[in-house]
């Protein structure tokens, strides 16, 4: 098919052109047959809006006299039957051939709005590390849409990679009670990577290594070797060095690695074995 954003799917091909293809963009599938009076009144439609979102999501086409398993697998009884997938899952649907207008106002429903397309150039630009740019773009996105989680993540993301904790903390606080269990993986994230960033800036790895081999009881040097050892992903040694901390310091040494471990325990995932495994050692020590 040679009209843009729209893909032809086959059985083979569903998982790898719509599951995994929709963790990227939206994927519409447009369950379909050539003997069918109305799929051929919709395709129309659902091509032209494919082709006018320029690419923000693709078009799926599937015969279901030709793809029966996709067919059976999502329980095609009517056609035109038309489903949204993003991040792996089906979040709408329709059936029947709907006119243009009832068509739009269906895709908006899912789709990202101007917002949204404003956060993805922000981190588009965080990534190529134009700070400025990406900075720029998430405050436009709070423009069009206020205390947007996405937006007030990126302004703290590009806090941190300037070391600017009082901004980072500013943005962080500004995500509602709603919006906290999503965003807290990646709040916990940028805080490690600040608390990294920071203690590089005082001394860096070899540097704290150095005072902990002379003085074991620097617990201070530990948190932040803690925090540069977890921002390079090793997680696991950054969680011991935390808990030796809690196992042996009982002021204000310990309550911050208790932070720490807390904010490490949601990097990892709060479900993953291995926080199961520290959070354990934790409660161990807390309690003992």
């Amino acid at each position: 098919m040679a009209k843009a954003n729209v893909i032809e799917v086959t059985d083979r091909n569903f998982v790898l052109a719509v599951l995994q293809e929709s963790k990227k963009r939206p994927v519409v599938v447009d369950f379909w047959a050539t003997w069918c009076a109305p799929c051929r009144a919709l395709a129309p439609v659902l091509e032209k809006l494919a082709a006018e979102g320029g690419g923000a999501w693709v078009l799926a086409k599937v015969d279901t006299d030709a793809q029966k398993r996709t067919a059976a697998q999502f329980q095609i009884r009517s056609i035109p039957t038309v489903m949204a997938f993003k991040d792996g899952a089906m979040v709408a649907q329709f059936a029947g051939a709907l006119p243009e207008g009832k068509v739009r106002t269906w895709l908006e429903g899912f789709l990202p709005g101007a917002a949204e397309a404003l956060i993805a150039e922000g981190d588009a630009a965080l990534a190529l590390g134009d700070l400025e740019a990406a900075e720029r773009k998430y405050e436009a996105a709070l423009d069009e849409k206020a205390r947007l989680p996405g937006a007030l993540l990126g302004l703290a993301k590009v806090a941190a990679e300037r070391g600017d904790e009082t901004s980072a903390e500013h943005s962080l606080g500004l995500i509602t009670a709603a919006d906290m269990d999503k965003a807290a993986p990646a709040m916990a994230q940028i805080r490690v990577k600040l608390h990294a960033k920071m203690a590089k800036e005082h001394g860096g790895e070899q540097s704290l290594r150095e005072r902990i081999a002379k003085d074991a009881a620097d617990h201070e040097a530990k948190i932040d070797l803690a925090a540069i050892v977890g921002g390079g992903g090793k997680l696991r040694d950054a969680m011991e060095l935390l808990l030796e901390v809690i196992a042996k310091d009982g002021g204000d040494m310990r309550q911050k690695a208790r932070e720490a471990l807390l904010q490490l325990f949601e990097v990892a995932g709060p479900k993953s074995e291995l926080t199961e495994e520290f959070r354990g050692k934790l409660a161990k020590e807390l309690f003992k």
